[in-house]
C-alpha cells in the first residue's frame, strides 16, 4: 500500500521490494484532475502517480488503483477513472472505489458529509462509465452491505460486466467455498488464470453462459484472448454506524501484535483512542 511518492523518486525503491517478495502494489489514487489532489493533499499529486505507475510497469508487476471517493471533490471523475485503468490496462488489473469517511485521518472532509452507500457508489460507477447497470456482485467477498464487485470486459470499446450475464447460483457454484483465491489469482494475469482453472468444466460452463458478451459467434481465441478489468466499491462504516454483524464479515483486515481487526472497527475504536 503506497501514495506513491518514494516509488516516483528512487529508481530502485521498487526493485528492491520485488526481490523481497512484492508481486502487487495498491497504489493511493484519487483522481486525475489537479484540483482533486490539491483539495485532498494539499498539492498537485499527478505526475507522482504517473510516474508510480510507470515504475510498476517497468517492474511487470500489477497494482490496484485506490479511491477515496469524496462528494463534491473526485465523485464526478469516476468514469474517467475506469477509462484511465483501461488505458493502462497492462499494469492496472483492478480499480477500488471506496466512499470517503472521516476516520481515515489522511483528509477531513466535512461532517456533515456521510459519504456514499454501497448502492449509491455502484450507480455513480455505472452511469460515468457507461457500464451495463446490473453487473455489480455484493455476495462473492464480505458482508453484502460492504463489498461489491464486477468483472468487466472491454469488447469493441463497450464495457461488458461478466457478472450480469451469468445466473447468481452458478457463479457461487464455480466460485464454491475459495471464493478469495479465484478472485485474487485473476491479479496474477490473464493466462495464469486461465491455464489454472480453464481445466475446470464449471469454468467453460461459465464461458458458454457468457458468451453474448463476445458478440455472435465468438470463437475461443477471442473470448480467451479478451481484456478485463475487477472493479470493486467498498462503503465504510463510521463509528455511530458500526454493525456487528458487518464486522464480522469483515475482508479489510487490520494486523497488530495483539491480533486482527475489522478495518472499520479499527479505525473507529482503537485507532485515534491514545488522542481521544
Amino acid at each position: 500500500v503506497t501514495n506513491g511518492i518514494r516509488l516516483s523518486r528512487e529508481k530502485d525503491y521498487l526493485s528492491r521490494l520485488v526481490e523481497q517478495g512484492l508481486t502487487s502494489v495498491y497504489l493511493q489514487f484519487d483522481g486525475l484532475e489537479k484540483n482533486t489532489y490539491e483539495t485532498i493533499r494539499g498539492q498537485d499529486m499527478t505526475e507522482v502517480r504517473e510516474k508510480s505507475i510507470a515504475a510498476i510497469r517497468s517492474e511487470q508487476l500489477c497494482c490496484t488503483l485506490a479511491i477515496a471517493v469524496t462528494p463534491g471533490v473526485n465523485d464526478h471523475e469516476l468514469g474517467n477513472i475506469v477509462r484511465f485503468g483501461i488505458t493502462n490496462i497492462d499494469t492496472v488489473r483492478a480499480i477500488n472505489f471506496q466512499s470517503a469517511a472521516r476516520f481515515t485521518g489522511r483528509f477531513e472532509i466535512n461532517e456533515s458529509c456521510t459519504g456514499y452507500p454501497l448502492s449509491s457508489l455502484i450507480q455513480l460507477i455505472e452511469a460515468q462509465s457507461h457500464i451495463e447497470e446490473g453487473g455489480f456482485s455484493s455476495d462473492i467477498l464480505g458482508h453484502p452491505q460492504c463489498n461489491a464487485m464486477s468483472l468487466v470486459y472491454i469488447i469493441d470499446g463497450a464495457l461488458k460486466p461478466l457478472f450480469k450475464y451469468l445466473a447468481d447460483d452458478r457463479l457461487m457454484n464455480y466460485l464454491g467455498k475459495d471464493k478469495r483465491t479465484k478472485i485474487l489469482d485473476l491479479f496474477s494475469g490473464r493466462d495464469r488464470f486461465y491455464r489454472k482453472y480453464l481445466a475446470d468444466p464449471k469454468a467453460w460452463k461459465l464461458l458458454i453462459e457468457a458468451a453474448a458478451i463476445f458478440g455472435n459467434r465468438p470463437s475461443l481465441t477471442s473470448i480467451l484472448s479478451a481484456r478485463h478489468i475487477l472493479l470493486f466499491a467498498k462503503s465504510f462504516m463510521e463509528k455511530d454506524t458500526l454493525q456487528p454483524d458487518r464486522v464480522e464479515q469483515c475482508n479489510y483486515a487490520i494486523a497488530k501484535t495483539d491480533g486482527v481487526y475489522s478495518f472499520c472497527a479499527y479505525n473507529n475504536l482503537y485507532r485515534f483512542e491514545s488522542k481521544n
